[in-house]
C-alpha cells in the first residue's frame, strides 16, 4: 500500500490530535493571559491569587489609557507606512533582479547568485553598526528612510522571486518577448 493512502490506527490519530490541540493551547496561553490582564484594574494585576476573568472589569479604562497616554494610532500609523514602503522598494528591486538572474544569460550569473546566497547567511545584527554609521553619514537619522534603507535589498526577496521566476516555464518569456514587450514589462 503507498504512503499516500496509508491511515493511522484510530487510537493513534486520537492520540496525535490530542497532542496537537495540547502544544497548540500551550502556545495560545500566554495570548491569553495577557488578554486577561488587560481587562483588570491594576490592582488585580498584582494580587498573589490566580484568576483568569476580571472581579472588576476595567477594559474601558485600560484601553482608552492605552490610546491616549502614547500615541498608538500614530505609531501603527508609521509601522504601516514603512512595512509599505520597504515592500515596494523591495518589489521593484528585488523582482528585476530575480528575473535576470533566472531568466537571463550573462557571464557572472552564477557568481552574482551565490552573492545572494551568501547574503542570506548575513545576519541582520552584524550589519546594525555599518548601517548606522551610513545613514549617520548621510543624514538619514531620525526619519523615516533610516527606518526604510536598511531593507530594500533582501537577499531573502531575491532568492523567493528568483525560485518563482524559475517556475514559470521559458516558453512563457519567448511568447512575450515576440509580442513585443521590454524585459522590464515581461518582469
Amino acid at each position: 500500500m503507498s504512503r499516500a493512502g496509508y491511515r493511522l490506527p484510530w487510537p493513534a490519530a486520537i492520540a496525535r490530535h490530542a497532542l496537537l490541540l495540547a502544544s497548540g493551547g500551550l502556545m495560545l496561553l500566554p495570548f491569553v493571559w495577557m488578554t486577561s490582564l488587560s481587562l483588570k484594574p491594576p490592582a488585580e494585576i498584582f494580587r498573589t491569587s490566580f484568576s483568569l476573568l476580571p472581579e472588576h472589569w476595567y477594559a474601558i479604562e485600560n484601553y482608552g489609557r492605552a490610546l491616549t497616554a502614547a500615541a498608538l494610532p500614530r505609531y501603527m500609523a508609521n509601522g504601516a507606512l514603512v512595512c509599505a514602503a520597504i515592500l515596494a522598494l523591495q518589489i521593484l528591486i528585488c523582482a528585476p533582479c530575480a528575473y535576470a538572474l533566472a531568466k537571463l544569460e550573462f557571464r557572472g550569473r552564477d557568481l552574482l547568485f551565490g552573492l545572494v546566497l551568501v547574503g542570506l547567511l548575513i545576519p541582520h545584527q552584524v550589519l546594525a553598526v555599518p548601517l548606522f554609521m551610513l545613514g549617520y553619514s548621510l543624514r538619514l537619522l531620525n526619519s523615516y528612510a533610516a527606518l526604510v534603507f536598511p531593507f530594500v535589498v533582501s537577499p531573502f526577496g531575491i532568492f523567493l522571486f528568483r525560485q518563482f521566476f524559475r517556475s514559470i516555464p521559458d516558453d512563457v518569456v519567448h511568447a512575450a518577448r515576440l509580442d513585443g514587450l521590454s524585459e522590464f514589462a515581461i518582469v
